[in-house]
């Protein structure tokens, strides 16, 4: 009986924490009447999440800011809810809408760029060259999604993206970021704070430079120590498809970069979420970067984009299709209690209930047991409301029934974290991707 007791009602742990979109002028008393709301509805959790629309008085990571996210926290920990905490103004990850590359230009997001010999620009740095091209260091003119209006895709406040593969960079984000979270809410830190999220960090940053591809400050020496043979006498190679062996030493390439965020971004995070009691969750860029996983104490993957929908074929088939496995299957090889989907992020206002079912049935019959709802919106004035949408909580036609469906994902999320995975087979892939071809 007692299985069937707390399958009725289980620990608060295991419901959906939802993207809490912060995009207006947020008011203290509004802020805990949505808290409230949430749990009325059987939502025990959410993630504070600096968005598109929020005051100009509130920049991310400002005194405003942490004061609000603290009356959140606080308030959630006198209802008994959960927090996950967010590492960026929007998204993707690194930057702290800005402040690092404020903090040095030198930590902007850098790319090696195939030129015409010519000269070299102050803010460029020579690589190599050949009889014919030039290959310089330079920025990668990469940008992040902001979170004030006119600072989005394309708009010239766009807030500039850091290099991910310069641990100087990086360790100035985790400072700006991750620290000043801690002195604003240490009490809370693996009570109510059970996790931070990080979001597809990109090492060349939306928007950047065509025809370009990932670098940093002396990355040649780590190159070569990583790879044991001088790379530059090959960079043709990752631009030139006749070049000899030009797959392989794009293939070595593509593992270094990979090592390099490993070892500058992810494990230092990592390591921080240990020191400090809280868990690494969030996704990598790709749906396919199981190697990336390692390092999350609760592995994850997203959902957006209509990347599936229901009895379509992309939902068996293309990179997308395995995205649930690889959070799942770096769970059990690493031994994490809880694997997570961020889910249901521009699906759309045309987004139905019994999509929104299917979807997360679609992730539970593949052994997701954490879900962040992807989001209920602070406001939906003006263009906030088309900002990624839908609302899938209270902005919703289904909000007064919505504690049937949080009840239900609360069930299964318990259940499919107590049990014990048995699989009959297994698909062999790299140390680094997932081959979605041969899971088919």
């Amino acid at each position: 009986m007692a299985l069937f007791d707390t399958f009725a009602d289980p620990p608060r742990e295991y419901t959906l924490i939802p993207f809490w979109f912060l995009n207006g002028d947020l008011d203290e008393d509004e802020l805990k009447r949505q808290i409230d709301d949430f749990a009325a509805h059987g939502v025990y959790g959410f993630i504070p999440h600096a968005r598109m629309g929020l005051a100009p008085r509130i920049p991310f990571m400002s005194e405003a800011w942490l004061h609000y996210t603290k009356v959140c926290v606080d308030h959630a920990a006198e209802k008994g809810l959960y927090v996950v905490l967010y590492d960026e103004g929007m998204y993707p990850s690194g930057s702290c809408s800005g402040k690092v590359v404020a903090t040095n230009p030198r930590f902007a997001t850098r790319c090696l760029q195939r030129l015409p010999k010519g000269d070299v620009r102050e803010d460029w740095a020579l690589v190599a060259e050949d009889e014919r091209w030039m290959y310089v260091n330079r920025p990668s003119n990469g940008h992040i999604r902001g979170v004030h209006f006119g600072q989005d895709d394309g708009q010239p406040g766009a807030p500039p993206s850091a290099d991910l593969l310069n641990p100087e960079a990086m360790a100035c984000f985790r400072h700006l970021v991750l620290d000043r979270h801690y002195e604003a809410l240490q009490e809370h830190f693996g009570k109510t704070i059970l996790a931070v999220f990080t979001d597809e960090p990109d090492v060349l940053g939306r928007g950047h430079l065509r025809d370009v591809r990932p670098w940093t400050w002396g990355f040649e020496t780590f190159l070569e120590e990583y790879l044991g043979y001088d790379f530059l006498p090959q960079l043709a190679a990752l631009w030139d498809k006749d070049y000899p062996n030009c797959s392989k030493y794009a293939r070595d390439f593509d593992r270094a970069v990979d090592a390099r965020l490993q070892q500058v971004y992810y494990a230092p995070y990592s390591q921080w979420c240990e020191d400090y009691g809280v868990a690494l969750t969030g996704h990598p860029a790709g749906p396919d970067d199981i190697g990336t996983e390692r390092h999350f104490h609760i592995p994850g993957q997203d959902i957006v984009w209509r990347y599936i929908e229901p009895y379509q074929d992309k939902s068996i088939e293309g990179n997308q299709s395995t995205m649930a496995k690889c959070s799942v299957s770096a769970q059990r090889h690493y031994g994490r209690k809880r694997n997570a989907n961020e889910c249901f992020g521009a699906y759309g206002w045309e987004f139905t209930y019994d999509e929104m079912k299917y979807i997360v049935n679609w992730l539970f019959v593949r052994g997701v047991n954490m879900l962040y709802p992807h989001a209920f919106y602070y406001s939906l004035e003006g263009p906030r409301r088309d900002e990624r949408p839908p609302d899938v909580g209270p902005g919703n036609v289904w909000w007064d029934d919505y504690e049937t469906f949080a009840d239900y994902c609360r069930r299964m999320s318990w259940l499919l974290a107590q049990g014990t995975h048995i699989c009959h087979f297994a698909v062999l892939g790299s140390t680094t991707k997932l081959p979605w071809r041969a899971a088919r």
